[in-house]
């Protein structure tokens, strides 16, 4: 008869090969386990005495970890079968399994870390499939479908108490209550616990999560009641604060990180895209923003179906009204609803600040910084693009309405000419200058609007104060050339000279402490050496650049940027060559092949390139590199690490230059030797 201790360990090893790639015990520790000492048997009398469950074992020596021997079943696949079998012959479940492992000391003592970040794995890591990260590790999953929340929670409990110190299964469980269990109070209670342990962005969003699953939950509750009672809208907003409080820490932590890539802390969580920029905190804020408006527009005052009542709701969020003076019967339960509204009123009438700050700093990222093309990126992007549309809806008074109410009363004509304007940039997501950026790959109609626009306000010189007109100013420049990029014969184009000496007397206003790097980047744009020009302020713009930047958006000092704009061979602004007029020459290529070659630099190889971009003659100095003008030296940072050589001589280079947020980057980087 085969001892029970025998399969005891079998029926581990078949729990660990099964739900963690590449897992096994040691030899040392199978041998502990079993009560055997090393002097007295062979190597491989573990495999002996665990016939005929030896069939499918095998030792092996492992390199890592100090190098030692270890068992493994042969495959993945015979593993997962033997718990079935375990299953259907012995009524032995995934989770008894689990929680006999969780309750083994000997796993847990000193020794080989491996058996132990196994365990870990086991219970938190999520798992991927083709299209998306699944939400929890497969153990929990089969373990839900099998015998449901008391077995889940009970093995979570049980790891959490063997792993002390890991915020990751307090979160993980957390995560379990609220999206499987909707049991949001519990869950809250494991989300302070896993930030007690860690408060990092993820804990902080982990928290803002139960809070907005529970105001979800609360407004679709909501929608099929038919009576109002106030104190409803009093915990939702309490609720919406909360929740916008964990975002808003959640991203500070995200922007401030020293090393959001850490190896250990990816190894051990698995339960993070710790390769991408966390930007859920964000992300959070527009969620939340737009439920509250949701909740909001059930209002008996607010109701959105009916269009005065939607227009006194934009109104009130717009600040053009106060609550009371919005029209509304004069009832206890409306009463009520003001009372609490003016309660909260700092919340609420932030809201429309918050939303679109939230969406300039995301505009800033996805256009600016270097993405890694991952699934979090992407869905996060596409996210965004959707509640801007609610943005335009909620919060921007239809143009035509404006246009009627200026025709009604021709005394506010230029007031709402203004108005209209700035209205139409801000639909176009064009008041600001990444926002203008991203217009490089949209119709050429829009960007004429958009520097007709402009042009309009320039004209009239209407500005709130000296900041918007610097603003202002700005935007219109890069406008202008993102017009000409796109659409050279238009009317509204403007000259070089035109453009190079409104950006010098803009220069001259703001010198080099203004705090966006908006002014240096269209320095860098306009005055950049030429065959014919020679601008000797060159390396005070790069180094001003450098400066706001870095100061300004802190997630820089940790990711790279992208070039929206290189240096081509024409001259005057035809030199400027736009990323997605570059693309243009690979429209046969594969979608997926397009990406790779930019991100590797393979690029610069194509004849496509070459033919456009005008090589660049520098040097490398002590491992900084420098384009060379004359007697010009101007500091530019190499795109990729890899392209530059370690030492301290001094080499001839060439590279291609491309126009980042942050500075000139040196593309293709070739030595001369």
């Amino acid at each position: 008869m085969i001892s029970v201790v025998y399969c005891v360990v079998f029926t581990f090893l078949a729990l660990l090969n099964t739900y963690v790639a590449e897992s096994e015990i040691s030899l040392s520790l199978a041998e502990e386990f079993l009560g055997m000492k090393m002097m007295h048997w062979r190597e491989d009398s573990v495999l002996d005495r665990m016939k005929p469950y030896s069939n499918f074992l095998i030792v092996h020596k492992v390199e890592d970890w100090g190098g030692y021997k270890a068992i493994p079943i042969l495959h993945p696949a015979i593993a997962s079968a033997c718990l079935e079998e375990l299953e259907r012959s012995f009524s032995l479940k995934v989770s008894d399994i689990t929680m006999e492992v969780l309750h083994c000391d000997l796993f847990f003592s000193v020794g080989v870390a491996k058996h132990r970040l196994s365990i870990h794995q086991m219970v938190i890591e999520r798992q991927r499939n083709k299209d998306e990260r699944g939400r929890f590790s497969s153990l929990i999953d089969k373990v839900h479908s099998q015998q449901g929340r008391q077995t889940v929670q009970e093995i979570f409990v049980k790891a959490s108490s063997r792993f002390e110190t890991s915020a990751y299964i307090p979160q993980a469980l957390a995560r379990y209550l609220y999206i499987k269990e909707s049991d949001f109070p519990e869950a809250l209670k494991w989300a302070e616990k896993a930030k007690n342990i860690n408060e990092n962005s993820y804990t902080f969003d982990t928290i803002g999560q139960v809070h907005k699953s529970l105001l979800k939950s609360n407004n679709n509750r909501e929608k099929q009641e038919t009576s109002h009672n106030p104190e409803d809208l009093n915990t939702n907003v309490k609720k919406a604060e909360n929740a916008i409080r964990a975002f808003k820490s959640a991203q500070e932590l995200a922007n401030t990180e020293n090393d959001p890539e850490d190896k250990a802390a990816a190894d051990e969580s698995g339960d993070f895209p710790r390769k991408s920029y966390n930007v859920n905190g964000y992300v959070g804020v527009l969620e939340i923003a737009f439920i509250v408006s949701e909740i909001l527009c059930r209002l008996p005052f607010f109701e959105e179906r009916d269009p005065m009542k939607k227009k006194y709701f934009q109104s009130y969020l717009q600040k053009v009204i106060p609550i009371t003076s919005v029209h509304k019967d004069d009832n206890d339960i409306n009463n009520r609803y003001v009372e609490i509204i003016k309660e909260h009123e700092q919340f609420l009438l932030g809201l429309k600040t918050e939303v679109k700050d939230t969406f300039d700093h995301l505009s800033f990222y996805f256009t600016c910084i270097k993405g890694n093309n991952s699934e979090f990126d992407s869905k996060n992007r596409w996210t965004v693009s959707g509640f801007f549309k609610d943005f335009v809806n909620l919060f921007c008074t239809a143009t035509d309405e404006m246009q009627k109410e200026r025709l009604s009363n021709p005394n506010l004509n230029l007031k709402r000419n203004i108005e209209e304007r700035r209205l139409i940039l801000e639909v176009k997501h064009a008041d600001t200058f990444t926002g203008i950026l991203q217009h490089l790959d949209k119709p050429a109609e829009e960007i004429e609007e958009i520097t007709a626009c402009y042009a309009f306000l320039q004209q009239k010189q209407q500005f709130f104060n000296k900041k918007q007109q610097t603003k202002e100013t700005i935007n219109y420049i890069m406008s202008k050339i993102v017009l000409y990029l796109l659409k050279p014969k238009s009317k509204h184009v403007k000259t070089l000279n035109h453009l190079s000496d409104l950006l010098l007397k803009t220069l001259t206003d703001v010198g080099s402490g203004y705090p966006f790097p908006d002014p240096y980047y269209l320095a860098l744009l306009l005055f950049w050496p030429s065959s014919t020009q020679e601008n000797q302020e060159i390396v005070r713009y790069v180094k001003a650049i450098r400066r706001s930047s870095c100061k300004r958006f802190s997630l820089l000092r940790k990711r790279s940027t992208v070039a929206h704009l290189y240096l081509g061979k024409e001259e005057g602004l035809s030199r400027l060559v736009s990323k997605p007029q570059l693309d243009e020459n690979f429209k046969k290529m594969r979608r997926d092949t397009l990406p790779q070659l930019w991100r590797n630099g393979n690029i610069f190889k194509t004849q496509a390139i070459i033919k456009r971009l005008h090589r660049v003659v520098g040097t490398i100095e002590q491992g900084e590199v420098f384009a060379i003008y004359r007697k010009l030296k101007i500091p530019v940072r190499p795109a990729l690490i890899a392209g530059t050589r370690s030492g301290c001589s001094t080499e001839k280079v060439s590279f291609y230059l491309g126009f980042a947020i942050d500075g000139p980057l040196a593309y293709d980087i070739q030595y001369e030797n």
